[in-house]
């Protein structure tokens, strides 16, 4: 996990990407041992509480009902973007988007929505 997250980050270097908040997804549940390992790589951990249901999934009304009904204020939402492992995201994404900011939601980058949580 941790050079997995250092060959990622050195790439981002690589890149010339500077000055930007680095985060890591746990693929699922981690533990203060998964957080310890990371440390070094000087990385927030960021974990959602939407899971939108489209690994693997075939019916986009239904990853699309399923993030509608979990979605609150802040609410990070994990979504694929693989075809090949989640072949109706993009239409699902684009029936949950018009229908989110129809009820007044917008979207951030994670990182401005760890720093507006760190500021109330």
């Amino acid at each position: 996990m941790r050079a997995d997250a250092g060959r990622a980050f050195a790439s981002f270097r690589k890149a010339g990407v500077r000055n930007t908040v680095l985060c890591f997804r746990f693929p699922g549940c981690y533990d203060d041992a998964s957080l310890r390992a990371l440390a070094p790589e000087k990385v927030t951990a960021v974990q959602w509480d939407v899971i939108s249901g489209d690994a693997f999934a075939t019916d986009a009304d239904a990853v699309t009902a399923q993030e509608l009904e979990g979605v609150r204020p802040g609410s990070p939402v994990v979504m694929h973007c693989t075809r090949s492992a989640a072949p109706v995201t993009d239409e699902a994404v684009r029936q949950v988007v018009p229908e989110l900011r129809r009820h007044g939601y917008r979207f951030v980058k994670v990182s401005d929505l760890i720093r507006t949580a760190g500021t109330s």
